[in-house]
């Protein structure tokens, strides 16, 4: 989820629908993360809400009265803050940012959900915001693919692996190659079929997992 929401639940029927809007309006059913069940009455709620944290790019605080006085949102924002998330106030009630979060963060922009010129506006930025995510990731799959173009070879009785052109990119080194599955390829030391293991390499044909098991299966 790239979008934690902080707040507290006595505002939940601003900010439930305020969230079902993001979503709707951004075209992912599922891009913000949210407590709806109160799991701070869970044992490792603290781990959950940090890994959450961990995993977003941007913390909305829900900044109301009953937010401001909240132990748990205050720490859900300073740990965002400590970890290097963009932390972006809406204002649930109130018409100026306030209390301990202005004290701290200053006079940052913020938004008003009562406002629907504002909440478009937070929108606009949101898509801008994770668009730069999805590029990113683009990018990782396109490191996928050209991983996937190299195929297993097999030069004087030893294999490697070569790309679409045809050149030897990993020299034939093994007793045996196969494809690559999710960016890594099982590789059969060069002993003989009698005396070999199996390992895995990197698209640099660089060994990451030792050839040390008789027989194993693809990523």
């Amino acid at each position: 989820r790239e979008i934690f929401i902080s707040y507290s639940r006595r505002d939940k029927e601003i900010v439930f629908p305020f969230v079902q809007y993001i979503n709707e309006v951004i075209g992912q059913k599922n891009c913000c993360w949210i407590d709806l069940k109160g799991i701070e009455s869970g044992g490792n709620f603290e781990d959950v809400i940090m890994q959450a944290i961990d995993d977003c790019k941007i913390v909305l605080f829900m900044l109301s009265e009953s937010s401001l006085k909240s132990l748990w949102t205050k720490r859900e924002v300073y740990y965002a803050e400590g970890e290097g998330k963009r932390i972006v106030p809406a204002l649930v009630d109130g018409d100026k940012l306030r209390g301990w979060f202005k004290f701290h963060f200053g006079n940052v922009d913020y938004i008003d959900v009562k406002s629907e010129e504002q909440k478009g506006k937070l929108v606009e930025n949101l898509k801008s915001w994770i668009r730069i995510n999805e590029s990113k990731r683009n990018e990782l799959i396109q490191e996928k693919q050209e991983i996937i173009n190299l195929f297993p070879i097999e030069i004087e009785g030893k294999f490697g692996y070569a790309d679409k052109s045809g050149k030897v990119v990993i020299p034939c080194q093994w007793l045996y190659a196969e494809d690559f599955s999710e960016g890594l390829a099982r590789i059969h030391k060069w002993n003989s079929w009698d005396d070999n293991y199996q390992g895995f390499i990197d698209k640099n044909g660089d060994l990451l997992i030792p050839c040390q098991w008789k027989t194993a299966k693809p990523f």
